[in-house]
């Protein structure tokens, strides 16, 4: 649904001071159990910030659906190894990133993978999902966070 609002130019977010390093911890936190029943190893390494003055504005919901799904296909694509979740304060700005060693996508797949209801073929924990969350977090990600 959030999908149709943005297209359409109706998805308002609600942007408020945040530590986006402290709330993504706490959001892939929510992974950790199933990282363990996996067997697969599972490093979070997030930024706290330092001072009032590195609270970035962002909507906190799309923040959410951004790193629920990045994690959720880390986790989906990844049977065995490991998934990284990285979050760092950076003179640029936030810095936001999860690496796997899942299947990985072949070369001509990667323009592709953002694209909405665009499916990676490949071996993977289940097969839900239509890639329209993927693309979704493509085009939220650089409009959820202002710095």
């Amino acid at each position: 649904m959030c999908f149709v609002y943005a297209e359409a130019g109706r998805l308002r977010g609600t942007f408020r001071p945040t530590d986006l390093g402290f709330f993504t911890i706490d959001l892939a936190s929510s992974f950790r159990s199933a990282m363990e029943l996996s067997r697969l190893d599972y490093v979070v390494d997030c930024d706290t910030a330092p001072s009032k003055d590195m609270l970035v504005f962002a909507d906190r919901d799309f923040w959410e659906k951004v790193v629920f799904n990045l994690i959720g296909n880390a986790y989906k694509y990844t049977l065995s190894g490991s998934i990284t979740v990285t979050a760092k304060y950076r003179p640029e700005g936030f810095v936001f990133s999860v690496k796997d060693t899942g299947v990985g996508i072949a070369k001509p797949e990667q323009e592709l993978v953002f694209e909405r209801f665009h499916r990676v073929e490949g071996t993977a924990r289940s097969h839900e999902g239509t890639g329209a969350t993927r693309s979704f977090a493509r085009s939220r990600a650089k409009r959820i966070v202002l710095h």
